[in-house]
């Protein structure tokens, strides 16, 4: 115990005293703090369009995003722009893949203190819908803390349906493939790169996910690259499968990565649970640290609020040196407040990971509730009475199925892990050329022109859109049977 105490502060401390040297900030490039020096680092800022491909950032005509230039430029107008523009309660839509081949990705929304930059939190929404970014590759900036495609964001942020497919994702503290810091909404959202972080917080989704105004919501994402936090022989702390740090909510997400932290902290799902939810989430990948690890959360501190862990499970293996602070749903558990934590209806395949539920509990102001936190074999995991177990303890929200396609393995999967790639349903029509599909309750239609007339009836006939195709995909449907009407020809849709 004295070992995680002086570790803890020693984190503490050091991120406190973190410091670069001054520089002028007058026209000061992006690329000058780049590592390792000026000039041999080629990034997207200084290649951001001038425009985007259409749209005015509205709701119902969110700008365009086609391209990698495109994206750059939310990026550059938040770093450049007079008065360094938010775009809160601005609205986008990705409307191709995104291959950022050549040139180094720097955040959308930053925190740069240190250097003299202040500090800009992104808040516009953003529809991926379903699109993938290839080749996405970041670099550590000195001064600059959040890492990801968005490094800081507020409370009116959302980011929805969308794939980080190849690359590699690094940087000095703070960091997730989808974003750095956040406040706001992701959602729907899949990573399959490496993420990796010199000293804290890296989340294979979210580095660290915060309250503000009620948000900080991380739900229906799913990790499949690897997560490590302290790299280059630095000591890391506190690397998560989905966020590294948690004080918001955390609800039906899964990891299939391994996570390591270097020195201290790695969890299947949480590194670091500050505070905030971590419901209906499945861990499947194995995690490792000297100390501090945990199938499910690293380290509970609770230092910003009460915390709560229920109805989840993980089937990865969990190892440290000699089973220091290790176990199988929670590492550690330590409040030195009056906060509480609730540890409930948890479970482990202990055929994987024999070691115990809980590393290390103390409960120093008698405020936790551990119960039913339980070992089961690998078939009783996979049995229909566990299903049936999952979903009388989801206090109503029934989101447990069994594994009837072999997505999991034969494990209990998650409703949402049954819509392939994010939201985005499968092909539904394909006629000489013209393809109709949905995507998180929008018919996208494409083989067409963008001002072709079209129509949507609902099967008790009533129309429900008339107009171009081109508006067509910001109509959002209810759930429902449709037929689409488009240069004469009929299309029968479902909107699940």
């Amino acid at each position: 115990m004295k070992k995680f105490i002086c570790a803890l502060f020693g984190l503490m401390a050091f991120a406190g005293t973190l410091s670069v040297s001054a520089q002028s900030v007058e026209k000061m490039s992006v690329k000058s703090l780049l590592a390792p020096t000026e000039g041999e680092i080629d990034i997207w800022v200084d290649h951001a369009a001038e425009e985007f491909a259409g749209g005015s950032g509205t709701e119902a005509d969110p700008y365009k995003i086609q391209n990698a230039a495109q994206l750059a430029k939310i990026a550059h107008d938040m770093f450049w722009g007079e008065g360094k523009v938010d775009f809160a309660d601005t609205y986008f839509v990705i409307e191709n893949d995104i291959d950022m081949e050549g040139h180094t990705w720097f955040p959308i929304g930053f925190s740069a203190e240190e250097v003299g930059l202040g500090e800009v939190y992104f808040g516009g929404k953003v529809n991926g819908r379903g699109h993938k970014i290839l080749n996405m590759v970041t670099q550590t900036v000195d001064g600059f803390k959040g890492y990801g495609l968005f490094g800081e964001t507020s409370e009116k942020f959302e980011l929805k349906n969308l794939i980080i497919e190849s690359g590699n994702i690094e940087g000095t503290m703070v960091l997730g493939a989808f974003v750095g810091h956040n406040r706001g909404l992701v959602e729907n959202c899949i990573n399959k790169v490496n993420v990796s972080c010199l000293m804290f917080y890296a989340g294979g989704i979210v580095g660290s996910n915060t309250t503000l105004d009620g948000k900080g919501v991380v739900r229906h994402c799913q990790n499949y690259g690897n997560v490590s936090a302290g790299i280059d022989n630095y000591q890391g702390y506190s690397a998560g499968g989905i966020v590294g740090s948690n004080s918001s909510l955390i609800e039906e997400c899964v990891n299939w990565g391994t996570v390591n932290g270097n020195s201290n902290g790695a969890g299947g799902i949480v590194g670091m649970l500050e505070g905030g939810t971590v419901t209906q989430c499945i861990n499947r990948g194995d995690v490792k640290a000297p100390e501090q690890v945990g199938g499910l959360i690293a380290t509970a501190l609770g230092r910003s609020g009460n915390c709560v862990v229920k109805n989840n499970y993980s089937t990865g293996n969990v190892t440290s040196d000699a089973g220091v602070a290790a176990g199988s749903v929670v590492g550690i558990a330590m409040f030195q407040n009056m906060n509480t934590l609730t540890l409930t209806n948890n479970y482990y395949d202990s055929s994987i990971c024999s070691g115990p539920a809980v590393g290390s509990l103390s409960d120093f102001f008698s405020k936790f509730v551990v119960e039913n936190n339980t070992g089961m074999s690998t078939d009783d995991m996979k049995s229909a009475d566990f299903v049936t177990t999952l979903v009388n303890e989801s206090e109503g929200k029934n989101v447990w199925l069994a594994d009837e396609k072999n997505l999991n393995d034969g494990y209990p999967v998650l409703e949402f892990m049954l819509t392939p790639l994010v939201g985005v349903e499968e092909q539904v029509a394909d006629k000489d050329g013209v393809a109709v599909s949905v995507i998180d309750g929008h018919i996208v239609l494409n083989g067409v022109e963008e001002a072709a007339a079209v129509e949507v009836y609902g099967i008790n006939g009533m129309r429900v859109f008339g107009g171009a195709a081109a508006e067509l995909g910001y109509i959002s449907l209810e759930k429902g049977i449709y037929v689409l009407r488009a240069e004469g020809k009929t299309y029968k849709v479902c909107v699940r």
